[in-house]
């Protein structure tokens, strides 16, 4: 993980954004469609940023890799305090297993992700 995004995630996996200036730390390790886990866990995803946003949100745009639609939408709000403008906190459900494009945008930001979702009810592999 680049020096920027380190949040102390140890073994907690992690992914980096093109261009390189956004770091996704995947809490649950990987995403199931629509956020039905057997275990009640969820999709969480903190978004860290290179430099501060200074709207202290972001928007994200997913949609299935090589597809128009569906685009799901989520504005995410950042933390307030301590890293405010680089620390972006979210739940990200998606509607269908496969793999999608997260387009993370705010400001002058502009990065991209290619993630896989699991079908629904599934329970994602231990780091």
């Amino acid at each position: 993980m680049p020096t920027w995004g380190s949040v102390g995630a140890g073994t907690i996996p992690w992914t980096l954004g093109q261009p390189r200036d956004v770091v996704a730390v995947l809490f649950a390790t990987e995403l199931v469609a629509g956020g039905a886990r057997p275990d009640g866990s969820t999709n969480k995803i903190l978004w860290l940023t290179r430099a501060p946003v200074a709207s202290n949100r972001i928007m994200l745009a997913a949609r299935p890799v090589g597809a128009e639609v569906p685009v799901v939408t989520q504005e995410v709000p950042g933390t307030q305090g301590y890293e405010q403008g680089r620390q972006f906190p979210s739940i990200v459900d998606l509607p269908t297993p496969g793999c999608w494009r997260i387009d993370v945008s705010g400001g002058s930001l502009r990065s991209g992700f290619e993630l896989n979702v699991l079908a629904s009810g599934s329970l994602p592999r231990r780091p």
